[in-house]
């Protein structure tokens, strides 16, 4: 996709996804490539889409995610640094869009809790017109937006209170 400058796109998108998967800072992959596709057609505003993931453990399987929350904990898979990264992220931006989908193999509880404190954190920036989004497929939930991986330019925005 060929990037056109334009004047008008002076906005931040954060989108949170699950894990990280293959992709990293350097090269990404197909979940990226769709959400950059996304954005870039979605908000003609948007120049700058910050990438977060609810855990911060590297793994392209949620299995691997599931057996390290259930051998080391949640700490361990959120990292030392993982919160204040998100809420320094999450202060920036002026979209967020929530795109983690169901929990997979992750156990429940640990997944429920994760989203608990990303809703938090989104929920008491200080940034008070920030927009809260999730995509639209008659597919997820407020709690279990659609993941990113499935989206498609067809698919709307549904804004979250």
């Amino acid at each position: 996709m060929d990037f056109i400058e334009n004047g008008n796109r002076n906005k931040t998108a954060a989108v949170i996804l699950k894990n990280p998967s293959s992709a990293n800072e350097k090269k990404a992959d197909n979940t990226i490539r769709r959400v950059e596709e996304y954005i870039y057609s979605n908000f003609s505003d948007v120049k700058t889409i910050y990438i977060l993931n609810l855990f911060a453990i590297r793994a392209t399987d949620a299995k691997d995610v599931a057996k390290l929350c259930k051998e080391k904990g949640m700490s361990y898979i959120n990292g030392p640094k993982n919160d204040e990264y998100h809420k320094q992220i999450i202060s920036k931006a002026d979209y967020i869009i929530t795109a983690w989908g169901g929990n997979s193999t992750i156990p429940k509880e640990c997944y429920n809790q994760r989203i608990m404190k990303e809703m938090e954190m989104i929920k008491s920036n200080k940034k008070d017109n920030i927009i809260l989004f999730r995509v639209n497929a008659d597919k997820g939930s407020s709690f279990y937006p659609f993941h990113a991986c499935f989206w498609s330019n067809k698919y709307t925005l549904v804004q979250e209170k």
